[in-house]
């Protein structure tokens, strides 16, 4: 018990000083390395936990700097190319979700890699006369939660995505806060798209069954949708 206050004393003095920038998430067929520390680190009351998408990664590490943060990276998406502001002094807010995409019909919210996914849906949601409002969460801790019971509020429906676990995912504590805050508001059950609850393979083909793909969203979406859609 000694040592595991101590330790917490040494961790609480560390990110007085540090910005932890780390990878995360999946989908490189490494699964003996694969990592998916998105739902545990928000429980931890001294890390804010940042998720960008990249688009906006320069601004959350100036952001997260100046308040000794941590910053997880998707690994597949150091491959990609973004637009990235001129300016030196430009600084994402932290806590701070992004409507990425105005939509009446749905609510998708995402975060890091998914938020792409979640665009790409919605667009063939849109082929399909689905309205979806994507929400770029940016960071999990803080979690913007008044911007989406917002938008909750708005479309009535809601649906999440993560690559992570079902098992108390971030996409559950999402779901639980909406329904405390926006219950009313609701004329469907939430939604969750998640990775499958099983162990990562390594072989292509089943990695892709097994993480969360722009179809599984669709499903997701139109299924929510369907005979609520006013």
């Amino acid at each position: 018990m000694k040592q595991d206050t101590e330790f917490g004393n040494i961790l609480e003095r560390f990110l007085d000083d540090y910005m932890i920038k780390l990878s995360d998430g999946g989908s490189i067929r490494k699964p003996n390395f694969e990592s998916a520390i998105k739902s545990y680190k928000p429980t931890k009351r001294e890390i804010k936990l940042l998720r960008d998408h990249f688009i906006e990664v320069r601004g959350e590490i100036t952001g997260a700097i100046n308040k000794t943060d941590e910053d997880l990276e998707h690994e597949v998406l150091y491959g990609q190319s973004f637009d990235v502001p001129d300016d030196d002094d430009w600084i994402v807010p932290i806590g701070k979700a992004n409507i990425l995409r105005s939509g009446s019909d749905v609510t998708i919210v995402a975060f890091s890699i998914m938020v792409g996914r979640a665009l790409e849906a919605a667009d063939r949601l849109a082929e399909q006369g689905i309205s979806a409002e994507v929400i770029d969460l940016r960071s999990i801790r803080p979690l913007d939660s008044a911007t989406i019971v917002e938008s909750v509020k708005k479309t009535s429906r809601l649906v999440t995505c993560e690559e992570g676990f079902p098992f108390a995912g971030i996409g559950a504590e999402i779901a639980m806060q909406v329904m405390e805050q926006a219950f009313d508001w609701l004329d469907a059950p939430i939604t969750r798209v998640t990775g499958k609850d099983v162990p990562m393979p390594y072989a292509a083909n089943l990695e892709a069954l097994a993480l969360p793909q722009i179809d599984d969203i669709v499903a997701a979406a139109r299924t929510t949708c369907d005979g609520f859609k006013g």
